[in-house]
């Protein structure tokens, strides 16, 4: 790995630094609290900081510690509403906060995590490091909280770093392809903006990109005991951190039947070392099951308040449930993706448009916040025309080199594939929230980027079917249409929240 490291060119680590501090200047840019589920998150953190233990699942309702509740009250706090700035506020919330940070016990609550202590606490274990560092510094609420955002947005540039070695093994004489793909992803805003907040699902996408970078590898170099442990260690890491993350279970298993396949003819040492990463991914996760028993489902629903007079999805104990036939399962997984059928029962009424449209592509343009705020449905369409264009010139590319590609097919089936496989258990668990929830909607746009090195394959392969006089020109307009998407994105919070 170190040799694999050392080999990579400087405009790659450029690009890893890039994608550091794209997620530092959200981390700055967004108040506190204003990451999806960033309180609760904040919550868990805080308590494993604090005590070096995990939280119960007492409440499934967020209560702050004191120092985290005086900042809440003093921006104030809204998922919805624009927030009200007053420098008389401020200086009241600063002189409070000081006065709390005095007191060790104004900063642990054990219902501060509420629904996210269903989580393993691989992430807040990590982020209990800057967590105590700054507070060695007399950091108060506010440092340290900025701190593990930070080192949040250093482990989205790990992401970053694992998309750009598996761009190295899709195209690996075709280092623009690399460049431009990771660029595209150092500088997706959504991304940036996930990645500067406190959130475990960050962990879960350096275990993605991980996942898929060993994937094409070990297309092209074979299966070895080190790999196999690598391929299930990146798992482990993801599920370790998230317990939703069991997507990428599906992903491994997908890529491990084609692995096998192909090495068909050593079988008998193809299949163990497969067994091997099932197991490395899989065991630690029911080790830690066992031990705290964290895998039972949270009191229903798995969201809450922050405190009284705050927002709140509650279920409607008046409501039916939905089915759990497998035939409704697939008929909601249809809904998701495709126009409804006329057979059909209408799985999203409170929806206006199609879910796919609503949920990922306005999403992935820019939807920040608690998703609360971000483009309108008009800019967003033109989200539609790139990734059209995209997908496009990938095939292009592709029907191309469709001879010299017959050897890597198996690779291609098992990235694709995976990711089918990643999406369709996101709307399983979407499903299973709703039955959960009695109609409430889970799947938003972030439960994806896991797979999003996928995404810097597709700008890649899409470059690669331009004529080699037009790819440096493309380049620089892709940089050039990415820096705008992040300045308007930056220009829609400033106004969200400053404005």
């Amino acid at each position: 790995m170190s040799a694999l490291l050392r080999r990579l060119p400087l405009a790659a680590w450029a690009i890893v630094l890039v994608a550091f501090l794209h997620g530092a200047a959200w981390s700055v840019l967004t108040p506190s609290f204003q990451g999806a589920d960033e309180i609760a998150h904040w919550g868990y953190v805080q308590y494993v900081g604090e005590t070096g233990k995990t939280p119960d699942r007492s409440s499934r309702f967020a209560e702050p510690a004191r120092d985290a509740l005086a900042v809440l009250d003093g921006m104030p706090w809204s998922i919805d509403g624009q927030p009200s700035w007053s420098e008389e506020a401020d200086r009241r919330t600063d002189a409070l906060v000081d006065r709390l940070d005095d007191d060790r016990a104004n900063r642990i609550d054990k219902d501060g995590a509420a629904y996210q202590a269903s989580n393993p606490p691989l992430y807040a274990y990590a982020m209990a490091v800057p967590y105590r560092v700054t507070g060695w510094f007399g950091g108060d609420v506010l440092d340290r909280m900025l701190a593990v955002r930070l080192a949040s947005s250093a482990l989205g540039a790990l992401a970053v770093l694992f998309v750009l070695l598996l761009l190295r093994e899709l195209f690996p004489r075709r280092r623009l392809a690399w460049y431009v793909g990771g660029l595209a992803v150092a500088l997706q805003p959504v991304f940036g903006w996930l990645i500067g907040s406190v959130n475990n699902d960050i962990p879960v996408l350096v275990s993605g990109a991980a996942l898929l970078w060993l994937v094409a590898r070990t297309h092209r170099r074979g299966l070895s005991p080190g790999i196999a442990a690598g391929l299930g260690a990146a798992v482990a890491v993801g599920l370790l951190s998230k317990v939703s993350a069991y997507g990428l279970v599906a992903v491994l298993a997908w890529s491990l039947v084609f692995l096998v396949w192909r090495e068909r003819a050593r079988w008998r040492s193809a299949v163990p070392l497969a067994g091997l990463a099932l197991a490395v991914a899989v065991v630690p996760l029911l080790v830690l099951d066992l031990v705290r028993d964290i895998g039972a489902a949270t009191p229903a629903p798995d969201t809450g308040v922050v405190r009284e007079g705050a927002a709140a999805t509650v279920a409607d104990p008046a409501a039916a449930a939905p089915s759990r036939s497998p035939r409704d399962f697939l008929s909601y997984l249809w809904q998701f993706w495709l126009p409804r059928l006329p057979f059909m029962d209408d799985q999203f009424s409170t929806y206006p448009t199609y879910p796919v449209w609503e949920t990922y592509v306005q999403a992935f343009a820019g939807r920040f916040g608690w998703f609360a705020y971000g483009f309108s449905p008009e800019a967003s369409r033109g989200m539609v025309v790139v990734l059209a264009a995209l997908i496009a010139g990938a095939g292009v590319a592709l029907w191309r080199r469709r001879v010299a590609l017959r050897a890597r097919f198996g690779l291609i089936v098992a990235l694709v594939g995976g990711f089918v496989g990643y999406a369709v258990m996101v709307n399983l668990r979407g499903w299973q929230y709703r039955i959960d929830t009695r109609g409430e909607n889970f799947e938003q746009v972030r439960y994806l980027f896991p797979m999003i090195g996928l995404y810097g394959a597709l700008v890649g392969a899409a470059l690669l079917a331009l004529p080699d006089r037009w790819r440096r020109t493309a380049v620089v307009l892709v940089v050039l249409a990415a820096t705008l998407h992040v300045l308007a994105s930056w220009g829609v919070t400033l106004q969200r929240y400053y404005m």
